[in-house]
């Protein structure tokens, strides 16, 4: 039997974001800020947090494998299961060039390739989950591109969604080996994570000005020393993962040189959830911003300055910067 696949053309670039995200991306300021930061929690009908999932066409229609892979080798790869000349691809990485095989054994077709669109966030589909994503990605100010694949963020695991056995299996497939949960211990469950040999550690941490009182200081530090003596990928999530959560990415970014305005637009991402519309234009940011613009004018400065006034040494603060950066 001979295989060919169909679409994506070769050589084509896809992207994996819905037309909502790119009009966001496109023009931040469509946000109705008159509905946006929501009492919480705000439920909405749909969840738009998610990417598009690829679609791959492939002849004959019948049911066989494809092969995903970033090696133009065959021996390498993930095999995805195609029934009736379909078979779909998630949690693909952006800008990242992939090649696809149809069929099984030695009756493979001829690779195809295509490109994933660069422009961050890369947005995650893990069952169950809201607002999952990887805060890598993004671009910094000296022309470094925050690394894919180490630093995943999401909503809760439990309680008020409730990740489902597949979705447990896309986080192991993503790599996640430590869970850093942020909420206060009578918010969660523990781990749902340990058939799969995530190690879990609960680090309640507050948001916005409250990161700057002198208790909530020393949580971040210990959260950010994680990803020197913790295995990595490490996932952080709180409730929403939009406050907290939310709060320990922006610095953390920021510290890396990720520009303000994508730092904010990164926070406003979290508005495509159950959870309701977030603004840069809120109070809860505005005094966070304050805080944070009086150590400096410079966001990254005023980033490192925040980590540095938390306790980590400029040597910790270095060698994540030499461990997020490409």
């Amino acid at each position: 039997m001979n295989y060919s696949v169909l679409s994506p053309e070769c050589g084509k670039t896809v992207t994996l974001l819905r037309p909502e995200h790119t009009a966001f991306l496109d023009d931040p300021s469509i946000i109705d800020d008159e509905n946006a930061d929501p009492p919480f929690p705000d439920l909405r009908d749909s969840d738009l947090s998610t990417p598009m999932p690829l679609q791959i066409v492939y002849e004959p229609a019948e049911d066989t494998d494809v092969l995903l892979s970033t090696d133009p080798d065959p021996a390498s790869g993930i095999l995805l299961k195609g029934k009736n000349g379909l078979a779909y691809a998630d949690n693909l990485l952006i800008g990242q060039k992939y090649y696809l095989r149809a069929g099984s054994g030695k009756n493979l077709s001829e690779p195809v390739s295509f490109t994933t669109f660069g422009r961050p966030p890369r947005l995650l589909s893990i069952e169950g989950v809201y607002n999952a994503r990887d805060a890598g990605g993004w671009m910094t100010k000296s022309g470094r591109r925050v690394k894919q694949g180490i630093v995943f963020r999401t909503g809760e695991l439990d309680v008020h969604s409730r990740i489902t056995e597949y979705g447990k299996r896309q986080l192991a497939d993503l790599g996640v080996r430590t869970e850093l949960d942020v909420r206060a211990p009578d918010e969660s469950c523990g781990s749902v994570m340990d058939e799969y040999g995530i190690q879990y550690v609960n680090i309640p941490l507050s948001a916005y000005d409250d990161a700057f009182r002198p208790d909530v200081m020393v949580a971040y530090r210990n959260s950010y020393r994680l990803l020197l003596d913790h295995p990595l990928p490490i996932l952080i999530h709180c409730w929403g993962g939009i406050d907290r959560t939310g709060t320990w990415i922006f610095l953390l970014n920021g510290m890396l040189g990720v520009s303000e305005d994508d730092l904010l637009a990164d926070y406003e991402f979290s508005g495509f959830t159950v959870w309701g519309k977030r603004s840069r234009s809120s109070d809860n940011v505005k005094m966070f911003l304050e805080k944070l613009m009086e150590l400096s004018p410079d966001i990254q400065t005023s980033c490192r300055t925040y980590m540095k006034n938390c306790g980590l040494s400029e040597e910790e603060i270095d060698r994540i910067t030499d461990l997020l950066l490409d």
